[in-house]
């Protein structure tokens, strides 16, 4: 009996199809398994120090592949994808996913983690009441919040964690304490402000920038429990972006200062 030859249809018929490779799983994938950046001064300050898009990854639940999957791929062009049909803010998301930096310290012991949640729940019920009794509209539902109302709860709870002085975090800059004075309607409108006890003296771009459309449709991407993804980066991470005229030069977007963790860590002893 002769032995057909190597590549041969098997049980007769057309030729052989060829067998497309298994798609592999989203944590599997480039995006998700790329080690930390190499920064050399970042890399110094933050035990952990992730592309935006590893980040969250590594914060959505494994069980969450159709998330993961979204954010894995978001920005990324594939044959089958139409392209009337990607959202337009999609490929300036991908870019700040890859570009955008977060440096993150380790994390603690589980109890710690769920004493941590736990407070944080307390204090979303407690800005939830505050802010719906003295602001108009809104949701100000937790677990349903819109990217403005993560960043104004973020500022809050930030001011309610010292109240023995004002935060250095980069997104406390320009408010300060009203001294529970009540906001009234003659209330100047520089100066007026939707988070409860405390007023905006000045601008700030970081705040600005985290209001805006790209990073609003980044939070709904997140899908469920995105809120407090977002809510913990923000109130535990620094975020670093790229400034356009240098490679590998970066600006703070958000956290508390580089320039306060290099003298933090000049004055311990080696």
């Amino acid at each position: 009996m002769k032995r057909k030859p190597p590549g041969s249809p098997v049980g007769g018929g057309g030729p052989c199809k060829k067998v497309r490779p298994s798609v592999r799983a989203v944590d599997q994938s480039a995006h998700a398994t790329t080690p930390g950046v190499d920064h050399p001064v970042l890399r110094r300050l933050y035990p952990q120090l992730l592309t935006l898009r590893h980040y969250l990854l590594s914060q959505l639940p494994t069980s969450s592949k159709s998330r993961r999957r979204r954010i894995s791929q978001l920005g990324q062009a594939t044959p089958a994808q139409d392209a009337s049909s990607t959202h337009p803010a999609d490929v300036q998301l991908g870019q700040l996913l890859d570009s955008a930096l977060v440096g993150a310290f380790s994390k603690t012991s589980t109890g710690c983690e769920e004493q941590a949640a736990k407070e944080r729940d307390q204090d979303v019920d407690l800005f939830t009441q505050q802010r719906s009794q003295g602001t108009a509209g809104g949701t100000f539902k937790p677990g349903y919040f819109l990217q403005s109302e993560i960043v104004d709860f973020v500022i809050w709870r930030l001011f309610r964690r010292l109240t023995s002085h004002k935060p250095s975090h980069l997104l406390c800059h320009g408010f300060q304490r009203s001294a529970n004075t009540p906001r009234t309607p003659a209330m100047h409108a520089d100066t007026a402000s939707n988070i409860p006890g405390l007023l905006a003296c000045h601008a700030n771009s970081s705040v600005h920038a985290l209001k805006r459309p790209l990073w609003c449709r980044l939070h709904a991407l997140l899908g469920q429990g995105g809120d407090r993804i977002m809510m913990e980066m923000l109130l535990e991470c620094s975020i670093f972006l790229p400034v356009e005229t240098g490679s590998g030069n970066y600006y703070q977007l958000s956290g508390v200062p580089v320039s306060e963790w290099k003298a933090e860590r000049a004055s311990k002893p080696i």
